[in-house]
């Protein structure tokens, strides 16, 4: 944990590990949010996650590309 990396290493050390291991948030999509959404409010069973997926998921007018992150949703929910 962070608290024995603070207790094992100086000062310096421990803040340059910290800023070398520092990682920037990418904001989500709308299309990434509203997918989480629909899964964190449906029950786990296959037939409700297929259905979350296809109601909120690719689209006619869907951009892989501009929408990445949806994407690898979608392929993580469908392996597990």
């Amino acid at each position: 944990t962070v608290e024995m990396l603070k207790a094992e290493t100086s000062a310096a050390q421990f803040e340059s590990i910290m800023k070398a291991t520092k990682i920037n948030l990418n904001p989500m999509s709308v299309q990434a949010n509203t997918l989480i959404k629909g899964l964190n409010d449906t029950s786990m069973s296959v037939q409700a996650l297929r259905n979350v997926l296809y109601h909120n998921g690719f689209h006619d007018n869907f951009d892989l590309i501009a929408n990445h992150d949806i994407g690898f949703i979608e392929v993580t929910v469908r392996h597990l």
